[in-house]
């Protein structure tokens, strides 16, 4: 693969006190120009309205919030639209359940309720109820996804586990993106800059004709890496960045999608999407560690046609294909880790530039996996005393790919990263929801079977119990099973990789045997909601069980030695190796004084037990989360949005291991501040600015950080960023 030339980063350098007071001075200067209305956001809802949002994500029916029977956060599209020039993960970073890792420009990592981890495979992300998840690889690449977030409708978020309504892989709980219905006639253009030369552009053409409804959207995102070389003393001399090449940092990605929806008669609606998403970025990346960027392109089509007038409910089928390519070198050679000189402090430093993973056989890993999904669902409501949702549901996933050896001619065959695999999944659900006749009652149950030809069947199931004894209080106990099962990575992983002067190989293999995880969790719930304020109370506890990971130091009994080259190989593979529990609490608080602002605070507490023992794996689960949110807004002139979070850290005594392996002896990740800051002005009636900042009071933010007994530190450090943008609404 070919690296593109480095790009001139570029910083903000005055002091921050001074960009302060010019933001508020304009601010204020400018409130009286402007004059156009400002919609509502989530803070500025009436709370009555709020409890009263129409959901999917709970039943995959729609549901009013207050009904939903699982513990589930919604983020609208006016608050997506205020905020818009951040990513969709720093976005979401402000719900309390919420964990994000920066791992590189990138690979933002997205954890649910202090489950933070590098690689995360225990979050389903869905878009419009299609997912997002990789399959191939088990994680969700967010900056691959085709969605921009002019699109966006609401982003729902269930806490924990949802296997019962998503099937395998709604392990820690579910992000679904949910897309406007084409037919808006809003047309808009974005361009917006910022930070280490970060370039976006987004369009959006959104009209109707007749009976039919388009939009059409395109956008691109360009940035330099973001964070600043960081050398933490120590054996490793590489800085926090995760490859040889400063322009493999980069991040460069172009989207566009086309969705089409008609209504033939009363009782039809037909719908179909298109999106596309390629470009240049660095994944499965780890701080410390160089990695090799990759090439990808992923597009997906979707077609969906439900009948609204199918006595007694609605009948509704919708298919799905997936396809992701990929191209990527992985790793660097070890020539190039030999005359690496990363720290321009001390040029003739060498100490630990031989220490770090190469290929045994250099070359360019090339891959395509390609995914259909039909459902069938059934929902309906006879009475309004009950109602249900049902269906089936079919996937198949295969994986092709290919191995181009530096030296050799021609491709190896089904020697990319993970070897040619087919799965398919057939899947059978129901959820079904009832209450009294008062309305005081309100009782759910869900079920449903997976049957994986890759591995082990299983179910999950879902009950809920709620309870409402006045208007204003509602009580609500919940009960869950899911699980994961393991990705195509997991069982057929193929890599053989060196370490440059130690006479040590790696031998990293697939375990076709791996178990799925599983997990049970319970959740009381208490809400009350008076005049302009609502709490909400939430605690809860989660059990997990075959835990997956690999072994620090290979499999002891498949060690290999040869006495020619007295070079020792070793084997590492996947494993169900540890349960473990947590329990947790979370304190909600919503304040509407009047129409014009809002407050929104939360506090959680999260305490694992056993978690850090899974091998292979480190969780970064903080002790406290504390975040809150202010929202001001002149309808016609100006809107502004001041956050502020945070992070306590992981605690020291959840990461005590007796293994004082290299790799994984991690002892904490340092707690952090934020404040963070968005304005907006209605300039004319047609043109917005918006001027965003990140992180207003830090100059050098640990963004994520590990502490390593070889090592030393390896993590991502980023400063202020800011971002700036005009958006024209035609």
């Amino acid at each position: 693969m070919t690296n593109g030339p480095t790009q001139t980063q570029f910083r903000f350098q005055s002091r921050w006190v001074t960009q302060v007071g010019a933001l508020v001075m304009f601010f204020f200067l400018s409130s009286a120009a402007f004059g156009q209305e400002v919609e509502n956001d989530l803070l500025a809802l009436k709370l009555e309205d709020l409890l009263n949002l129409e959901v999917v994500s709970a039943t995959r029916g729609k549901a009013a919030l207050r009904e939903a029977p699982v513990p589930i956060s919604v983020v609208l599209h006016k608050e997506i639209e205020t905020s818009e020039l951040w990513d969709l993960p720093t976005l979401l970073a402000r719900l309390p359940e919420v964990d994000v890792l920066h791992i590189s420009r990138s690979q933002p990592e997205v954890s649910l309720a202090g489950k933070g981890i590098v690689f995360n495979r225990r979050v389903l992300v869905l878009t419009d109820g299609r997912t997002e998840y990789n399959d191939v690889f088990g994680t969700t690449f967010w900056q691959a996804l085709a969605v921009l977030n002019p699109e966006i409708k609401q982003v729902e978020v269930v806490r924990g586990p949802a296997s019962s309504v998503f099937g395998a892989n709604a392990f820690g709980g579910v992000i679904n993106i949910i897309t406007r219905e084409p037919g808006s006639s809003e047309k808009q253009v974005q361009l917006s800059g910022g930070t280490a030369n970060q370039r976006e552009g987004a369009f959006v053409w959104d009209g109707t004709l007749q009976r039919h409804g388009l939009r059409i959207s395109a956008g691109y995102n360009a940035a330099d890496r973001l964070g600043d070389p960081v050398f933490f003393e120590g054996f490793n001399r590489f800085s926090t960045h995760n490859n040889v090449d400063e322009s493999s940092d980069r991040l460069g990605i172009t989207r566009w999608s086309v969705a089409w929806q008609m209504s033939p008669n009363p009782d039809w609606k037909l719908s179909a999407q298109w999106r596309q998403a390629n470009g240049f970025l660095a994944l499965l990346a780890q701080p410390g560690l160089p990695r090799a960027p990759w090439a990808i392109e992923q597009s997906g089509q979707l077609f969906k046609a439900q009948n609204q007038g199918w006595v007694p409910g609605s009948l509704s089928w919708t298919l799905y294909r997936n396809e992701f390519q990929y191209g990527t070198d992985l790793l660097p050679a070890a020539v190039q880790l030999e005359a690496f000189r990363p720290d321009l402090r001390n040029p003739d430093d060498r100490d630990g530039l031989y220490f770090f993973p190469s290929l045994v056989r250099p070359g360019h890993f090339e891959g395509v996996a390609k995914t259909w999904d039909s459902t069938l669902q059934w929902e309906g409501s006879p009475e309004r005393s009950w109602s249900w949702v049902m269906g089936l549901e079919y996937r198949s996933i295969d994986h092709q790919g290919d191995f181009l050896p530096t030296s050799e001619p021609q491709a190896l065959r089904g020697e990319s990263l993970v070897a040619n695999a087919h799965k398919s999944i057939l899947s059978g659900f129901a959820n079904v929801q009832g209450r009294s006749t008062e309305h005081k009652w309100l009782w759910n149950l869900g079920l449903r079977y997976d049957h994986d030809d890759q591995t082990e069947s299983d179910w999950s199931y879902n009950a809920s119990l709620q309870w409402t004894p006045q208007t204003d209080h509602r009580l609500q106990i919940i009960h869950r099973r899911a699980f994961r099962a393991p990705s195509i990575f997991e069982l057929h992983a193929q890599l053989f990789l060196q370490v440059p002067h130690q006479n040590h190989a790696v031998r990293y293999e697939g375990n076709p045997q791996l178990e799925n995880e599983t997990i049970s969790a319970t959740d009381l719930i208490y809400d009350w909601w008076h005049g302009n304020q609502q709490w909400k109370i939430e605690v809860f506890r989660e059990d997990y069980d075959k835990l997956i990971g690999n072994p620090d130091s290979g499999i002891l009994d498949e060690i290999e030695f040869d006495p020619t080259t007295e070079q020792f190989t070793t084997t590492t593979t996947f494993q169900n190796l540890a349960s473990a529990h947590m329990w947790g609490s979370q304190l909600t608080w919503r304040y509407k004084p009047n129409d014009a602002c809002g407050l929104n605070s939360s506090l959680r507490y999260a305490r694992p037990e056993q978690l850090n023992t899974l091998s292979g794996e480190l969780f970064l689960t903080p002790r406290w989360k504390f975040n809150t949110a202010f929202t001001y807004q002149s309808p016609g002139r100006y809107e502004c949005y001041l956050e502020a979070l945070w992070i306590d850290r992981t605690r020291d005594s959840e990461l005590e291991e007796e293994s004082l392996s290299a790799a994984f002896s991690r002892e904490n990740l340092g707690e952090s501040t934020l404040l963070n800051a968005s304005l907006m002005w209605v300039l004319q009636k047609q043109w917005r600015l918006r001027v965003q900042v990140w992180n207003l009071l830090d100059e050098d933010q640990p963004d994520y950080f590990e502490y390593d007994a070889v090592l030393s530190g390896v993590g991502e450090q980023r400063g202020r960023i800011w971002q700036a943008g005009i958006q024209w609404k035609m």
